[in-house]
Order: C-alpha cells, then sequence, then structure tokens
C-alpha cells in the first residue's frame, strides 16, 4: 500500500496544477480556521463564508499561480543563464510578492463579503503592514526554498508555512 507521500508524488506527476489547487486551498482554509481559534479562542462563530473565501482563494489563485511562477523562474527561455537561488529570491520579493499581498487582501475581502469599497479601503489600511510581515516571514522561507526545496515541491513547502500566514492573514482581517 502507498504511503500518502507517495500518493502525492504521484499526484503531483499526473497533475501538478490540480494537486498544488487543492493543497492550497485546504491550507488556506485551515490558516482561517487557526486564525480565528487563536484570536477567539473558539471555533464558535466561525464563518463558513470566510471558510470558503480562503479556500477558494488557496485553490484558484495561490496554488495554480504559484505553480506557474516558479516555472517562471526556472525556464531558461527568459534568460540568457540559469537564474541563481538568490535572484530568484530578488524577484519572488520585489516583483511577485506586493501585487500578489495586494491581490489576497482585496480578494479575500470582495469573497468574505465586503462591498469593493470597503475592501479597498482595508487594502489601504492594512497593505503596507501586510507587506512588511510577508517580507519577515517569507524571505527566509523562499531563501530556503530556492537554495534546497526541489522545484516541484516548493508550493508544498510554502503550503507548510502559509498554514501560519493564513492565520496571520485572517487575525489582520477578522
Amino acid at each position: 500500500m502507498a504511503t500518502a507521500w507517495q500518493e502525492y508524488q504521484v499526484a503531483l506527476k499526473k497533475n501538478p496544477v490540480r494537486t498544488k489547487a487543492l493543497t492550497s486551498a485546504s491550507v488556506a482554509m485551515l490558516g482561517e480556521v487557526l486564525g480565528h481559534f487563536l484570536k477567539h479562542k473558539t471555533l464558535r462563530g466561525l464563518s463558513l463564508r470566510q471558510m470558503l473565501a480562503f479556500f477558494t482563494f488557496g485553490g484558484v489563485v495561490t496554488g495554480p499561480l504559484l505553480h506557474y511562477w516558479y516555472g517562471l523562474l526556472e525556464n531558461q527561455r527568459f534568460t540568457k543563464s540559469k537564474l541563481t537561488p538568490n535572484q530568484k529570491l530578488l524577484l519572488d520579493r520585489l516583483v511577485y510578492t506586493p501585487p500578489f499581498t495586494a491581490l489576497t487582501i482585496f480578494s479575500l475581502g470582495v469573497m468574505r463579503g465586503s462591498s469593493v469599497e470597503a475592501s479597498k479601503a482595508n487594502l489601504r489600511r492594512v497593505f503596507v503592514g501586510a507587506l512588511l510581515m510577508n517580507w519577515r516571514v517569507w524571505t527566509v522561507t523562499q531563501w530556503l526554498s530556492f537554495h534546497y526545496v526541489p522545484s516541484q515541491l516548493r508550493v508544498l513547502w510554502g503550503n507548510a508555512v502559509a498554514l501560519w500566514w493564513n492565520a496571520y492573514l485572517s487575525l489582520t482581517q477578522n
């Protein structure tokens, strides 16, 4: 009988985008649950809509987008030579992270039921703090990722850290 890890590896080879999307969706939703619990010390009052917002964003945006972003960083057709891990890190932190952070904050606001205007206002209110926290948490994570994690496992590695990151996002949004 195959282990869960072996089954994950088979799924990753057969359908990498779907596998990463479902993993990211599940972890994002668990992060919302964890954030709610850390803030309220109970699961009472946990919103199904908020859980589904995180699940949907993780599955529709985060997993697939990271799959293609990491693929782009590994693709030598766009550069004369292979990017070094530190070059990948710099691109990730400065090119990918600011718009992705803004997209996350705004989209989760709308998907949780806030109006577009309220979501824009929330984005203006929390963006800088969330981006700075992202750089603090994810720079080390991404440095390790680009130096030591095989490219096909980077989304999974990120999901391990994302559980806590999504809890943080949940705390800033609730």
